[in-house]
């Protein structure tokens, strides 16, 4: 027997999963109003995505170095406390892009033109 037993193992094609988008909120999202989530859902949706194919994380003083090992191609941040981070202006940082946007409490619709305006650049919509 010339060739090696693990030729013959796994013959299953593997798929490599792509990035996935983080969601960063300052507050637990069990603390959230059902009209904030649907908010953010609608906010999703806007950019063909919903709130099962995305991560929620919570943290209310933003670290991107921190996100790296949820290795996300994008990054949304609402509400979190963030040092040289401009609001609603897609960045790239640590390998992925950002926008940084108020609270979803705080969303008025200045301030949701500007995020969509944010999120076309992004996502290329």
């Amino acid at each position: 027997m010339s060739q090696s037993a693990f030729t013959h193992l796994f013959q299953e094609t593997l798929y490599q999963l792509p990035p996935r988008v983080v969601v960063v909120t300052a507050k637990p999202w069990e603390t959230y109003s059902t009209d904030e989530r649907a908010l953010l859902a609608k906010i999703l949706a806007s950019v063909r995505l919903g709130l099962a194919s995305v991560q929620i994380v919570t943290q209310p003083v933003l670290a991107l170095a921190s996100l790296a090992a949820y290795a996300p191609s994008k990054v949304l941040v609402f509400g979190a406390q963030s040092e040289g981070m401009k609001s609603y202006e897609t960045i790239q940082a640590q390998g992925f892009t950002v926008i940084r946007a108020d609270d979803l409490s705080a969303l008025d619709d200045v301030r949701k033109k500007n995020l969509w305006l944010a999120l076309k650049t992004m996502f290329g919509v």
